[in-house]
């Protein structure tokens, strides 16, 4: 598998973070990971108390800025979002995607 460095996506645009190139059966797949894109939940979960920002879906669309806490207590597993704009909690139901923050802009030299 190859790797490669772009600065963006040659498909969409977007900030790029690596490119994989992969070889199979003589066929070439290509798979290009954003630095910034929404990830469904279905794919993956960030980290427990990493801050991220997220869309809620309870009736209509919203987004959120805050993290998700997986802990346990008296046996049970406690996996909640919190929205540190709102101070509201919602459910694993309630949360469809996520994606990390950006990085810090930098003021040029």
């Amino acid at each position: 598998m190859a790797m490669l460095k772009l600065k963006e996506c040659p498909f969409c645009g977007s900030e790029v973070d690596t490119v994989s190139v992969k070889e199979k059966d003589g066929n070439l797949s290509i798979e290009v990971k954003t630095k910034h894109r929404w990830i469904p939940c279905a794919e993956q979960m960030p980290e427990s108390r990493v801050i991220v920002i997220f869309t809620i879906h309870r009736g209509r669309p919203a987004v959120g800025l805050g993290y998700r806490i997986d802990s346990e207590r008296g046996g049970l597993a406690l996996r909640r979002w919190f929205d540190k704009l709102s101070g509201l909690n919602f459910s694993d139901y309630d949360v469809t995607a996520w994606m990390p923050l950006p990085e810090a802009y930098e003021l040029p030299n």
